[in-house]
């Protein structure tokens, strides 16, 4: 296990035993967007305004100013390759690589620790129930779950990145956002990503848009 694999596995131990102290972050609400939940049962009605939050998580994007180096420039590789494309130049096996190439690195490098910390959240569960605490091991098992989908993910992404099929690594992205964004729910931090998905790059080129219209007022 490499220098960098050690440090992840040890943030996500930590964050892993530190979530049945952490309460779940909510996304505030709008009275006038509640959805309609009317004539459900107790579950559905659960169900579906966990659907709205999870949205909401979805909607987000990281901000500009926090953005690491390596991010920075995964974000120019994305306008590099929208200007191509304005301009009917654009190489889908040029841009490959510099595209999808930090992505299956830092999915490479996540993996091994993933593992590690699925491990332990299933042995925090049957520690819980062994204790009789029901809700820290159900709570335990949903968390041990999105993990196993992001190391399912992983090596999803690292068979596609192989196969160089940019069509099946577009909605892992995708996916791999989603389990994130879960786990966030759950109160459950997760490490920093080095890379960005399509629709981050794609709201952080607005919102430099945005910026740089409002300067020039």
């Amino acid at each position: 296990m490499s220098y960098l694999q050690k440090i992840l596995l040890m943030f996500l131990l930590a964050i892993l035993l530190a979530y049945p102290l952490s309460g779940q972050q909510s996304a505030p609400q709008d009275a006038s967007n509640k959805p309609n939940t009317r004539g459900l049962s107790a579950e559905e009605r659960a169900q579906q305004q966990q659907e709205e939050l999870l949205k909401k998580e979805l909607w987000k994007y990281p901000e500009l100013d926090k953005l690491s180096s390596a991010q920075k420039k995964h974000l120019q590789v994305y306008w590099q390759a929208k200007k191509l494309r304005i301009q009917n130049k654009y190489d889908p096996k040029k841009d490959f690589e510099p595209q999808f190439g930090p992505v299956a690195a830092g999915t490479d490098e996540t993996y091994p620790a993933l593992l590690e910390v699925i491990k332990n959240a299933e042995a925090k569960r049957d520690e819980y129930l062994q204790a009789g605490k029901q809700n820290l091991a159900a709570k335990a098992d949903k968390c041990a779950g999105y993990y196993r989908d992001l190391a399912k993910i992983c090596q999803d992404i690292n068979t596609a990145y192989k196969e160089q099929n940019g069509g099946k690594l577009y909605p892992l992205m995708t996916a791999y956002r989603r389990s994130e964004a879960n786990l966030l729910l759950e109160g459950v931090k997760v490490p920093k990503r080095e890379w960005l998905t399509t629709y981050e790059a794609e709201m952080l080129s607005r919102a430099i848009a945005n910026r740089n219209k409002n300067r020039q007022k």
